[in-house]
Order: structure tokens, then C-alpha cells, then sequence
């Protein structure tokens, strides 16, 4: 058996391919293609039962209590979370793009969130990306930029650095104000949020080591299995082999002894003519024997026995 580093090719096959899928299965794995905020969750989860979510240590800068009345069943939802600042991201887009996460989760509603970026404690507004749905079949652009600037303008004069509830106000009283005007007869109204999407978790690295023995090891086994057949069926194609030689030379054998059967010579006596007729009687057994079992170790016996009488 051909040997690559003292181990047989097959081993080495085995163990090469091993590695190779090991590598394409975890060396790069897929990537999510959007990863939300860490700070979404709780978020959503307490969206779920309220229009207005503030998370512990949350400024007094909205009235809760007030948000949440103003609001009612409109398909707008708040985020109030504490100072701490947000991530830092470019352009200063961190509450920005926290309010964007949020709006994924919630994707029916309008959303305001309320938090700390790199600058100041402000909000942010951004839509879901099926606002308009069958439930609330709306055009969205109709409450998107004209409706943020109305109510951005309404409460420019209302709203303080400490009081920042009047711009919740205003700009529910700008989506009033633009349902009547472009839907008189209809009233868009606040879906259920859904739960937050679960965040993956990552594999440890016991848990990729023991996975990565575990398929080179399966890929050697089936590799081991594959010799373990080629054996089998070169050996089969040995014996048959084997077989197929001894058959013709067993023939050969036979075919002498026949013309000794056929053609005798003329018996000298009563002695010789008995000893042709036992000749005869132990061809036809022989070849019995042949025709119906081959050329086994009982049918050589006899053959040999019979070319030993024969002589």
C-alpha cells in the first residue's frame, strides 16, 4: 500500500478533506446582514404593552403618564432611555440609527426616540418600513419629512431643555392634522408589536473545536469505509478471479482423463477390463462433482485420485 508521510493515502485523503470543510464551515461564517442594537430588545419587549417605553434611570425630561394619553391608539411609539450616551457612530448618527433599529422591530409604527448621542440628550423620528400595510393602508410619504418639520416647527417654541413632552405633542397633533386632511374617512391605528427578534448567540470555542474533530473524524470514517469496500470488491474480483483459473485448469484435467475414459486401450484381461470400468465409473463421479460444485477441494480429491489411477 502506497504510503504519503508513513500513513496510508487514504488516511491522509481523509484527514486533508477533513480540514478543508472545517475551514470552509467556520472560518468564515456567515454574517447577519443587520445586527440591532443590544439596547433594542428591552425596548421592544416594553413596547409590546404600551405606546410609551422609559428605560430605568430615564431623565424626567417626558411625562410618561402624559405621552402615553396624548398618543392613545396611534401607530406612533416612544423610546425614553437614560443618559447614558449611545455608541459612537459616524456623522454622529448614533440616536439616529439606534431609532432606525427600533423602527425594524416595530415596523407598522412611527417612532420617537428619546436619548443621549455625542452631542446632546435629544430625539430622533423614523418610520417603519411597512407603515403603510393593509391594516393602514396610508401612503407613507404622507407622514414622513413634511410631517416631521411641521411638528419639529410647532414645538420649537414649546419644548425646553427640561420639558421635552410638547415636542411629543405637537407631533401627534401634526398627524392628526395630516390623517384628516389626506384620509377624512380613516383613522390609522397602532398594531401589536411583536416580540423582539432573538439575538444570536456565539459559538464557543469548545463547541467548534469538538465540532470540527467531530467531522474530520466523520469524513476519516467515511473514507475508511470506502477502502474497507474497494478491499471487498478487489478481493471478490481475486477470488473470482482464482476461481475462473482453477475452472479452466480443472477442465484441462478432465479433458485428459476423458481420453483415457473414450478411448482405452484393449483390456489384457479380466483384471484390466475392471480396472478401466472403475476408471470410467470415477470420471463420471468426478465430473458429477465438477459440473455441480466447481472446482472445490472435494472435486480436486477425486480428480486427483482418478489421474493417480489413471497412471
Amino acid at each position: 500500500m502506497k504510503r504519503i508521510l508513513g500513513l496510508p493515502r487514504w488516511l491522509v485523503g481523509g484527514l486533508a478533506v477533513g480540514i478543508l470543510l472545517s475551514y470552509l464551515f467556520f472560518a468564515n461564517p456567515p454574517k447577519p446582514e443587520h445586527v440591532p442594537s443590544p439596547l433594542v430588545g428591552p425596548i421592544i419587549e416594553g413596547l409590546r404593552t404600551t405606546s410609551v417605553y422609559a428605560a430605568p434611570g430615564a431623565p424626567p425630561l417626558v411625562d410618561v403618564a402624559r405621552a402615553r394619553h396624548v398618543i392613545g391608539d396611534r401607530p406612533i411609539v416612544v423610546a425614553v432611555l437614560d443618559r447614558t450616551p449611545l455608541p459612537h457612530e459616524n456623522m454622529s448618527l448614533e440616536r439616529q440609527n439606534l431609532c432606525e433599529d427600533v423602527a425594524d422591530a416595530t415596523p407598522t409604527n412611527i417612532v420617537m426616540v428619546f436619548a443621549q448621542d455625542s452631542r446632546e440628550y435629544g430625539s430622533s423620528i423614523c418610520m417603519g418600513p411597512e407603515f403603510s400595510n393593509p391594516t393602514n393602508p396610508v401612503d407613507a410619504d404622507d407622514f414622513d419629512l413634511g410631517l416631521t418639520v411641521a411638528a419639529e416647527t410647532a414645538w420649537e417654541y414649546r419644548a425646553t431643555a427640561t420639558n421635552l413632552t410638547p415636542q411629543i405633542e405637537e407631533y401627534v397633533l401634526a398627524f392628526d392634522a395630516q390623517a384628516a386632511k389626506k384620509y377624512p374617512e380613516f383613522v390609522p391605528r397602532r398594531a401589536i408589536v411583536p416580540p423582539a427578534p432573538p439575538t444570536a448567540s456565539a459559538l464557543q470555542t469548545r463547541q467548534i473545536v469538538l465540532a470540527i474533530v467531530g467531522l474530520i473524524v466523520a469524513v476519516i470514517a467515511v473514507f475508511a469505509l470506502l477502502q474497507l469496500v474497494v478491499r471487498l470488491v478487489r478481493r471478490r474480483q481475486d477470488l473470482r478471479a482464482a476461481n475462473d483459473s482453477r475452472t479452466v485448469a480443472m477442465t484441462a484435467r478432465l479433458n485428459r482423463l476423458a481420453d483415457n475414459v473414450l478411448r482405452p486401450d484393449k483390456p489384457r484381461g479380466a483384471d484390466d477390463a475392471a480396472h478401466q470400468a472403475e476408471v470410467a465409473r470415477r470420471y463420471l463421479l468426478a465430473l458429477q462433482q465438477f459440473e455441480q460444485d466447481g472446482p472445490n477441494d472435494e472435486t480436486e480429491t477425486q480428480v486427483r485420485e482418478l489421474e493417480e489411477l489413471v497412471k
